[in-house]
């Protein structure tokens, strides 16, 4: 947030928003649309975002709005996580999965402000690749089993 243009302040509270909005769009979705297909739009809308942020030369309020279509597609697949794995994991797996995926998680956050320091695009070419790397690994989500 801190290279996007305009006051950080009025940035700051316009990414809050965004990842509210996300978070009630993702609660209110899922039953309607699926674990499947919340994945998808999700990770396509942040994938649209920085791909967006990565080609095009915008510059003001235009690229702060490809950041909050970001961060509005990332939040919504994040809270996706939180939402769908009581209902993908029977209850003795479910802390398993969560350690699990906040260890690695932890393990690669690492990385984010060293690349957040590299030369753009580079930075939203990572995010990129890794939403549509996620987005490719969704589809696999089998939400018919139950336990």
């Amino acid at each position: 947030m801190k290279y996007v243009p305009g006051s950080i302040y009025v940035n700051t509270t316009a990414s809050a928003l965004s990842e509210n909005i996300a978070y009630v769009v993702s609660g209110l979705l899922l039953n309607v649309i699926g674990i499947k297909m919340c994945f998808i739009v999700s990770l396509i809308i942040a994938s649209i975002g920085g791909f967006l942020l990565a080609t095009m030369p915008a510059t003001g309020l235009v690229e702060a709005s490809f950041v909050l279509i970001c961060k509005f597609g990332i939040s919504w697949s994040f809270n996706n996580c939180y939402l769908a794995t009581p209902l993908l994991f029977p209850a003795h797996l479910r802390v398993r999965t969560f350690g699990i995926c906040h260890l690695l998680a932890s393990f690669v956050t690492v990385l984010a402000p060293l690349l957040a320091e590299v030369e753009p695009p580079l930075p939203m070419i990572v995010f990129t690749l890794t939403s549509i790397g996620i987005l490719i690994i969704s589809m696999l989500i089998n939400t018919k089993v139950r336990y």
